[in-house]
């Protein structure tokens, strides 16, 4: 018994036809979407940060991290994390006359759009970019790639927090706590 040509092209077809149906479906559309690249440049550790995380502008996703690596002057043995991201321009819309795409990211960051590393779960510990406007903060730039926008960095929260904590003298503290402690007792000792 042979196969009827017929019916196996109709089955090839039809098997092509479901595959890019599901891409579609399942990709919710962002294979067809445009992006624009951007980079952002950290100082501090990424840890928690994967290929593929979201993007976010107040919390709303607009894009995703593409690539992580990291920049090491020879020199000073200095290094940087480079992550790579795609922003989808149609989820960030500017009131007024349209921006072309390949000027938006510029426009924002001229108005103070910074970037910053977020916990998208305090449980996984997994990090997301977070894009906000922050005039006024302190922010990195390192101008360092060619034709792709740069958003420029701000520390995250947790980073602070551990450069406030090394900078405390527990050591100091301590002994400034047995001090009073000693002094207290001394008080407490001669009334009784």
């Amino acid at each position: 018994m042979r196969a009827n040509a017929t019916v196996i092209g109709a089955f090839v077809l039809g098997a092509i036809v479901l595959l890019v149906a599901g891409i579609l479906f399942f990709g919710s559309g962002t294979l067809l979407q445009k992006r624009i690249p951007i980079v952002s440049f950290f100082h501090g550790s990424v840890a928690g940060l994967q290929v593929g995380a979201p993007v976010t502008f107040r919390g709303v996703p607009v894009g995703e991290v593409k690539a992580i690596g990291i920049r090491i002057d020879p020199t000073t043995r200095a290094l940087i994390i480079q992550v790579d991201m795609r922003v989808w321009p149609d989820k960030v819309a500017v009131y007024g006359p349209r921006t072309p795409d390949d000027k938006l990211i510029p426009t924002l960051v001229a108005q103070g759009v910074a970037a910053q590393l977020a916990r998208q779960s305090f449980v996984t510990g997994l990090l997301n970019v977070d894009l906000d406007f922050r005039p006024g903060v302190p922010a990195f730039r390192f101008g360092g790639e060619n034709g792709v926008a740069e958003v420029p960095t701000i520390q995250n929260e947790y980073d602070a927090l551990t450069k406030k904590l090394e900078d405390v003298d527990i050591e100091g503290a301590i002994r400034s706590i047995q001090r009073t402690l000693g002094n207290l007792d001394a008080v407490l000792t001669t009334r009784s």
